[in-house]
């Protein structure tokens, strides 16, 4: 039997033949190669033994398959822990979803369980772990981040709270309360807000006018529509203009278009053997506003004084202002005018351009001022959700990080 070494500590290992069914126990193998004198690896034989997972083995030759435990990685979350949620619908009654809300920051809890390909330093992201195959074909999921706006005295409502012995990745911030639909005010409840934008039925008022979109504002698309394990793993949601109006979609449906159970998988788009992973990214700049850009153009300025009779001067030169026109007014006879050219700063706003979605150190801050943070550099409210008929097996796994 040849045994995969694990790649990320201790964790879930499956051994699979074709069509990715998980055969027989362990121990009854180990059983039957201490009676036909078979050797089992050490490497296999003390993981399977270690408190932090389980194993199962192919009664034949088979391949390992690992995947990260989640007690050793407190940013791994299985699927089926989701929490059940009977979140409200628009329309009114309620679907049944399995639902996570996540308070993420750079303070080293969300460390990668293995380096990201491809990532910019403190970039959100998520990737997906699996050892099944084939997955199921009707259940969905989606992935999302959000900009906080809880700066005042908005009341978190935690079914596990960070601080003191609880890391960020172990807190829950509770996806329960009655549909919200409307701008952010100081008694909204934050879990209910964030439930209901990464659904897609609360628009904050929506957009109006000239000014961006205050549910683009705040969104950072880590996994849904528009994106799969292939090519198109970092596609981008359309923005044309300033006024574009970007919202998490529908999800993904069928896990095998989003997760790799295959272990001996080439790297490629998404995946890297049984991992596929995604990278958050966003239209707004630091604190939800509009991004700008600022170019150098030549600027013409005039400026002019009163003269008498052409010759003799009367009076001090007034302020320097822009020319409305290519050149400044013609002398008269009681007016000269003078020209000058400087280089000059305009500011607009700028195209709509994806960027990564990044979070700063968190570096001695404390709890509250993180979570009270509403720039989006200091912490990204993570929604994980899944729905379906289909119970996951306990090895389909998202992993949360911080590159």
């Amino acid at each position: 039997m040849r045994a995969r070494s694990p790649r990320h500590g201790a964790g879930r290992r499956v051994s699979r033949r074709a069509g990715g069914r998980i055969r027989s126990p362990f121990v009854a193998v180990a059983a039957l190669a201490a009676v036909l004198g078979m050797g089992i690896p050490a490497a296999v034989t003390s993981a399977y033994l270690t408190a932090q997972g389980t194993a199962t083995a192919s009664s034949s030759v088979g391949d390992w398959c690992t995947v990260p435990s989640p007690s050793g990685h407190k940013n791994v979350y299985r699927l089926s822990d989701f929490t059940s949620v009977n979140a409200p619908d628009a329309g009114g009654g309620s679907t049944a979803v399995r639902m996570l809300i996540l308070p993420v920051v750079n303070d080293g809890s969300y460390a990668p369980v293995q380096p990201v390909p491809g990532g910019t330093a403190g970039q959100v992201g998520a990737r997906l772990w699996s050892c099944t195959e084939p997955m199921s074909a009707s259940d969905a999921i989606k992935l999302t981040s959000w900009r906080g706006a809880y700066g005042g005295t908005q009341s978190f409502n935690w079914t596990v709270a960070p601080g003191g012995t609880v890391s960020f990745p172990q807190a829950r911030l509770a996806a329960t309360g009655a549909l919200t639909n409307a701008a952010t005010t100081a008694t909204t409840s934050p879990g209910a807000e964030l439930r209901d934008l990464h659904r897609g039925v609360n628009h904050l008022g929506g957009q109006s006018g000239t000014n961006a979109d205050p549910v683009t504002m705040r969104y950072s698309w880590l996994l849904t529509s528009g994106r799969t394990k292939g090519a198109d793993y970092r596609a981008d949601p359309v923005c044309a203009a300033k006024t574009c109006q970007v919202t998490p979609g529908a999800g993904v449906t069928g896990f095998g278009n989003v997760f790799s159970g295959d272990d001996d998988a080439p790297a490629a788009n998404a995946v890297s053997g049984n991992s596929a992973t995604y990278l958050a990214e966003k239209y707004y700049a630091d604190g939800g506003v509009w991004p700008q850009t600022t170019t150098q153009v030549q600027q013409l300025q005039c400026r002019s004084r009163t003269r008498l009779l052409t010759i003799i001067p009367f009076g001090d030169w007034g302020d320097w202002e822009d020319a409305q026109g290519s050149s400044c007014p013609a002398n008269t006879l009681l007016t000269e005018y003078e020209s000058r050219t400087i280089t000059k700063n305009v500011t607009a706003d700028a195209a709509p351009t994806a960027v990564p979605t990044v979070l700063q150190p968190a570096g001695a801050a404390s709890v509250d001022s993180l979570l009270r943070d509403t720039t989006g550099t200091k912490i990204q409210w993570v929604v994980l959700e899944w729905w379906g008929s289909d119970a996951p097996p306990a090895d389909l796994e998202v992993e949360v990080f911080v590159v």
